[in-house]
């Protein structure tokens, strides 16, 4: 399952790209399609199935008006918790730990 409490981590590195956390987060997914995170605040999710994989949409609304993150999903392999991977060349990634 995909709904459930997920921690930012291997955030400390460079490069900085913006549109991710460079720091503790922790970002909840709810059952019903919304999310709460300190970095993006509230918002909706949707979740995407392609050939190449999973995916999710996070939406939020900030103040310049409303915006969306897209990010892949790597699913339970040999025992991990589900991973919303960020950036990839460097672990960073949102790991599920409820």
């Amino acid at each position: 399952m995909i709904p459930g409490v997920y921690v930012n981590t291997n955030f400390d590195y460079t490069p900085f790209l913006v549109e991710i956390p460079y720091g503790p987060d922790t970002l909840t997914l709810f059952k019903d399609g919304h999310f709460s995170s300190r970095y993006w605040g509230t918002g909706a999710y949707k979740l995407t199935r392609s050939i190449k994989g999973s995916e999710i949409r996070l939406q939020y609304t900030y103040e310049a008006g409303t915006a969306s993150f897209q990010a892949p999903i790597e699913r339970n392999l040999f025992g991990r918790s589900p991973r919303i991977v960020l950036y990839k060349a460097r672990d960073h990634h949102y790991e599920k730990i409820d």
